[in-house]
């Protein structure tokens, strides 16, 4: 090639650079509009198609926000929240949607109150009660739900509960500890909680539908209420119905399958419309929007416990394991929480101070032997392993977990100490420690079990996992007096 023919070429390179520069700027300048933004996506500096956020992969929930969004946006009720829309992401539109909806909220609040049916009904008065109880007498069917002061087991307490009679239509809430400015009379909790057992859920021919079943069965049962009758779990019908929900709320499940039973609104949850915190709920909040949103919430559970039904009718296999399994299961798995285990604090206390100690032995060791690294870092590990001490990978592999520290271990067998201190860490943090903590006044562990806890079908246990404690932790646990605790693995069966 000629000098002249170099040079053209790099002239023709050059001037390609700068316009590739240009192109470049104005794509970096470029702002997308809001139809691209939402819909056709768009073409970023790098050369990539940005995608528009209905052309991603999006929730029934999700799509139906950010079209509420866009609108908003459009109408200005509502400002983007960004200078540059190329920075308007997904996360930000569904955060800008809940600034829309805190923004929309005390006009919501205002319409729920002004609009609330006319057979949602709070009771305050022994003749609204005996009204209530007299209806009930006539129902084979109800619905239940509790309100709390939070979600301990044992330390929180009822503050109100909500019932619904469908036969009736009429749904009613209690409300018991409230102190919202407006809340009126109450009744006594206990006097209530006698008349509702030996009037009505004494009945063994009662069914009673409730949502997360067990939780309400723990808060009743301090309360002096339990049920004779059979006790339903709309939420784990759903579960059974379709495991692949993305969220099990009974309001976002309510507006996504309602159109099939006849419920059209669009309902808020706890949190959207309260907040996080339960006191707004019974302390702060307007007392008409607490029974409108207590009444709601039974009579929801109720018409999604129905549509679980006729999809069960549909489907008799999945209704034989609901119904013939999982109902029981409800009771049984209530009834083991409720029992729970004892605890041997005295031995956990002395075990976990035994555990620490032989945790600083063995990290006074490896610092002596290895140095001071942190042994939570890959990187300092390898380097330490296959630098430093010039040890050969494993299958050419510079790995730092378990396994192959155990085989590195042949070659250097103080790394065993390393392998014992990440038992020993885990055993006390995960186990030793946290569980004793976990213990109610009686003196007991009261671990959930889950039946529906896994997509698999699996039971899983939480609070502690009692399906899963190692064995240097199980002496933490201790019989009652003239009785044994036997451990049963069904792997010895395979």
């Amino acid at each position: 090639m000629t000098l002249l023919n170099l040079s053209l070429e790099e002239d023709k390179a050059a001037i390609e650079r700068v316009k590739q520069a240009e192109i470049t700027k104005k794509l970096k300048e470029y702002q997308p509009t809001w139809e691209e933004v939402f819909h056709t996506g768009y073409q970023i500096h790098t050369g990539r198609h940005k995608k528009g956020l209905f052309e991603m992969k999006n929730s029934e929930a999700d799509t139906q926000k950010l079209k509420e969004l866009m609108t908003a946006i459009q109408s200005n009720e509502i400002g983007s929240g960004v200078s540059d829309r190329k920075k308007f992401s997904k996360s930000h539109a569904l955060n800008q949607y809940r600034l829309l909806l805190e923004q929309r909220k005390a006009d919501i609040i205002k319409e729920y109150i002004a609009n609330i049916p006319d057979n949602y009904h709070s009771i305050q008065t022994e003749e609204a009660l005996h009204d209530m109880i007299q209806l009930a007498k006539q129902e084979s069917e109800n619905a239940l739900d509790t309100e709390t002061t939070g979600l301990h087991l044992e330390k929180d307490k009822v503050v109100g509960m909500s019932i619904t009679l469908p036969k009736a239509n009429q749904h009613y809430y209690i409300p018991f500890l409230h102190q919202n400015y407006n809340v009126g009379n109450q009744l006594e909790k206990s006097k209530v909680m006698k008349i509702l057992q030996s009037e009505l859920y004494d009945r063994k021919d009662l069914l009673t539908v409730m949502f997360n079943a067990k939780f309400d069965m723990h808060q009743l049962i301090k309360e002096g209420l339990q049920f004779k009758g059979t006790v339903v779990d709309a939420l784990v019908g759903m579960k059974i119905l379709n495991e692949n929900e993305l969220r099990y709320a009974l309001k976002v499940l309510a507006n996504k399958w309602g159109k099939y039973f006849g419920y059209t609104d669009n309902s808020m949850t706890f949190e959207e419309l309260f907040s996080k915190n339960p006191e707004d709920f019974y302390i702060h909040a307007d007392y008409r929007l607490c029974y409108f949103y207590a009444c709601k919430d039974t009579h929801l559970t109720y018409l999604l416990y129905k549509f679980i039904e006729e999809q069960m009718k549909k489907q008799p296999k999945l209704g034989h394991v609901f119904f013939d399994i999982e109902v029981p299961i409800t009771e049984i798995s209530f009834k083991m929480e409720q029992n729970g285990m004892p605890m041997d604090l005295e031995y956990a206390d002395s075990y976990k101070k035994q555990i620490e100690e032989e945790i600083a032995e063995l990290d006074r060791k490896i610092k002596e032997f290895f140095g001071d690294i942190n042994w939570n870092s890959p990187v300092q590990i390898q380097k330490k392993l296959y630098e430093d001490m010039k040890l050969k990978p494993v299958d050419d592999k510079k790995g730092t977990g378990a396994d192959v520290l155990k085989i590195l271990s042949k070659q250097v067998p103080e790394l065993e100490w390393l392998l014992e201190y990440r038992g020993k860490t885990k055993l006390l943090g995960s186990f030793i420690e946290p569980i004793p903590q976990l213990v109610w006044s009686d003196g007991r562990v009261h671990g959930r079990f889950n039946s529906d806890g896994t997509k698999t079908g699996r039971f899983s246990s939480d609070l502690p996992n009692l399906q899963n404690i190692p064995y240097p932790a199980r002496p933490m646990f201790k019989a009652e007096d003239g009785k044994l605790i036997i451990g049963i693995d069904f792997s010895w069966l395979m």
